[in-house]
């Protein structure tokens, strides 16, 4: 089985161009593995070594699929950094859905998010547009949205090669960029 995303168009302030992405075959992953893919493969390379653009509002988004079966998620990411290979920045540009829930995991890289619309909870802290928070690596989270839903931006200081753990119990809980 073969993933292809449409292209995506960089950005109204850029030239047209646009960019096909397509994964690997991916017969026989699961689908969290489908769904690591389809998100860290959502949007353009960047290049290290140009200044890179970029238009929250006007850029595709990808809907990813639930980590158990084919139906969305609630959850749309969009790339908008992500240099080639080993080292540099990644941004993403993520929308939840009113009333979704992120199921407690943990990411290999610390991030800073940053909420620019709708309001997120973990426990009993809010986060609306304008505040946000840091995690550092291996510090499990889970995220409830407010009734609006919610646009956050995730920044790492890697590419977007991080390793996500889910900690709900679920039989395939460990997913890599590479699917593995």
């Amino acid at each position: 089985m073969r993933w292809v995303f449409p292209a995506l168009q960089t950005g109204p302030t850029t030239p047209a161009t646009t960019i096909g992405i397509e994964v690997p075959d991916m017969e026989g992953a699961s689908q969290q593995q489908r769904s690591t893919n389809l998100k860290l493969s959502a949007g353009p390379v960047t290049r290290p070594d140009r200044m890179a653009f970029f238009d929250i509002a006007g850029s595709a988004e990808t809907n990813v699929p639930s980590r158990f079966d084919d139906t969305p998620s609630g959850t749309y990411v969009q790339a908008l950094v992500n240099p080639p290979g080993g080292e540099g920045l990644s941004l993403l540009g993520v929308r939840y859905a009113p009333n979704s829930e992120v199921a407690r995991h943990k990411h290999d890289v610390p991030q800073i998010v940053l909420v620019l619309e709708g309001e997120i909870r973990q426990g009993r802290r809010v986060f609306g547009p304008g505040s946000g928070y840091y995690t550092p690596p291996n510090v499990p989270y889970k995220i409830t949205v407010g009734p609006e839903g919610a646009r956050l931006l995730e920044f790492r200081a890697t590419p977007l090669t991080f390793q996500t753990l889910w900690l709900d119990g679920s039989e395939h809980d460990t997913t890599t960029r590479d699917g593995s």
